[in-house]
């Protein structure tokens, strides 16, 4: 009896760090946790430098299990482009291999990494391109911001049958706040853009 409460007391903490908000987050619902932003007429005029006029962000449980695929719409006066890649918890996010921040905006700490791909839904392995790194700042699960590079690979379409483009992100283009809506906002996204593991 001493012995299995000793195995609970060892094993109790290592459950615990396996543990992380996105995977709490997520929950295991297939359609994932939408999060979205439209910016009003006066915002815009007041940032008169700032192209984006909506943006939504969809987060969705990973096909092998860990960490999420995040889908990204984001839309200006001319229309809309659409990025998919990978994001995973980290207690210090925001950092490259040389600890110092990969976004302006961002200088590091608990949150997701999440890295944009750039090639089609039909490329082998060993041609899979990345499109670009952005952090995810999961604040409390009601909003969340977004901060990016100067670009992003980016499809002007919901599908990857031909490598993206990469859309330019402005000064005061590169951090977003966005609040959480209900996940039938970001279905299409979910459902057209696909993921084959490439």
């Amino acid at each position: 009896m001493h012995r299995m409460w000793a195995m609970a007391i060892v094993l109790l903490p290592a459950t615990a760090a396996l543990a992380d908000p996105l995977s709490d987050a997520i929950g295991g619902k297939a359609q994932g946790i939408c999060y979205k932003r439209n910016y009003s007429a006066e915002h815009l005029a007041k940032n008169p430098d700032q192209l984006t006029h909506s943006i939504q962000l969809s987060l969705a449980p990973h096909p092998e299990g860990r960490g999420a695929l995040a889908r990204l719409a984001i839309a200006d006066a001319e229309g809309e482009v659409y990025s998919i890649g990978e994001c995973f918890w980290n207690a210090s996010a925001g950092l490259g291999d040389d600890g110092k921040p990969y976004t302006a905006t961002f200088k590091g700490g608990p949150g997701l990494d999440c890295t944009a791909r750039a090639s089609p839904n039909w490329a082998w392995e060993e041609e899979v391109k990345e499109g670009g790194l952005f952090v995810v700042d999961m604040r409390d699960g009601k909003s969340m911001t977004i901060h990016t590079q100067d670009e992003i690979a980016a499809w002007p379409q919901l599908n990857r049958d031909a490598p993206a483009g990469f859309y330019p992100l402005g000064p005061d283009d590169r951090i977003f706040r966005v609040d959480r809506v209900t996940p039938d906002n970001c279905m299409e996204m979910v459902d057209l853009l696909g993921w084959d593991g490439n």
